[in-house]
């Protein structure tokens, strides 16, 4: 069976980007997977392509360019796939699919928040819903990442029948980088008593770096605690001079976008988490991948599901709390660095949670069904 991911971009710094080359390395060999991207050739592309994928760049600069149309229906042509997947799906590939490609079997994903407000312009959200309208009437499947997902995609679009089907992001545990801190020591200089704590994710609002750096601050003065910052965006290098950060210069490090991102995460011995959403947050599933323990707030959306297997570990899996307090979080980060055996359990019960539900072999044998029930109806 072929199944073609369409994507808009082709950067790593992109989650669902990330996220497409998890499951090319959960599927059977029943399943032959093709890539196309709107974008020129990028890591993802790169990636993709040493991994076996046959990849197609379409070199456009958005999704609206009409040099889709000719471009996009080559690659039908030369892949010829059975069903195609989009992760992101640009307007004109979505408008030659529900023309020239009508006999291709569409599913899609639902990787982010749907606001409830009305985009700016009347007119434009009026234009927009009617389009997408459009395109979902023609969807086989609409798979959402998350349960919280699904409830902001329908409160939005109340009037959409596509079925839809609740399938989680995935990590790949076979594949994870091996756990070492040392290498990371060493190129930040540190000696080998440094405690690193960390975050990993886009420099924007919704991350709440300023948390970030208060509940680092509220740790006290230790020679030993350094704060690892990986991440670039709009708020990088304003940051860079927060005030806090200021006042404690050599220990914040700021490490910009890594492509390295799960090595990183291997490398803390906590990865400290602070946004205010996320859907279904790989790096809260890649840190209980790479065994280093969680701590800081329950963010809104899929972090609630994640925990929700609690209660079948029998433990908790993470040190976060609700209230989004930095102080209960800076005293969390306290007693795991002190505590070596409850550290050790968490981690236990996080990573079993993870090769149990989000393993991406659980996760695309739940696709291949799906895809097979959709090319059999």
């Amino acid at each position: 069976m072929r199944i073609l991911f369409v994507i808009t971009n082709s950067t790593l710094c992109d989650g669902i980007s990330r996220h497409i080359l998890t499951l090319v390395e959960g599927f059977s060999d029943n399943i032959q997977i093709g890539l196309c991207v709107t974008h020129k050739p990028g890591e993802l592309t790169e990636r993709a392509s040493q991994m076996g994928v046959r990849v197609f760049s379409l070199h456009c600069p958005h999704g609206h360019d009409p040099r889709i149309l000719p471009r996009f229906k080559s690659v039908l042509d030369q892949f010829q796939p059975d069903l195609i997947h989009a992760h992101v799906l640009p307007f004109f590939s979505g408008l030659l699919l529900l023309t020239v490609g009508r006999n291709i079997p569409l599913i899609a994903t639902q990787h982010v928040i749907c606001d409830p407000k009305p985009l700016k312009g009347r007119l434009k959200d009026l234009l927009l819903r009617k389009y997408g309208d459009f395109v979902y009437g023609h969807v086989r499947r609409h798979i959402m990442i998350s349960g919280p997902i699904q409830e902001s995609y329908n409160q939005r679009y109340p009037n959409r029948k596509t079925p839809q089907v609740v399938c989680y992001n995935a990590v790949c545990t076979n594949s994870m980088p091996v756990k070492d801190r040392d290498w990371l020591l060493a190129e930040l200089g540190l000696p080998k008593s440094a405690i690193l704590i960390g975050m990993v994710g886009r420099m924007a609002e919704i991350k709440d770096w300023p948390a970030f750096i208060e509940i680092c601050d509220l740790l006290g003065e230790n020679d030993s605690y350094h704060f690892i910052a990986v991440g670039d965006g709009p708020l990088l290098d304003g940051l860079r001079k927060h005030e806090l950060v200021m006042k404690s210069p050599g220990h914040f490090h700021w490490l910009g976008y890594r492509s390295d991102g799960k090595r990183i995460i291997g490398a803390l011995d906590v990865f400290l988490l602070t946004s205010v959403w996320e859907g279904m947050p790989g790096v809260v599933l890649e840190s209980f991948a790479m065994r280093t323990v969680v701590a800081g707030f329950v963010p809104g959306g899929g972090v609630e599901e994640i925990l929700a297997f609690e209660k079948e570990m029998g433990g908790r899996l993470a040190a976060l709390n609700h209230e989004r307090d930095c102080r209960q979080a800076a005293n969390d980060v306290l007693h795991l660095i002190g505590d070596l055996a409850t550290r050790e359990a968490m981690t236990q019960r996080a990573y079993s949670v993870v090769e149990t539900h989000f393993d991406s072999k659980v996760i695309c044998k739940q696709l291949e069904r799906m895809y097979f029930e959709v090319l059999s109806e």
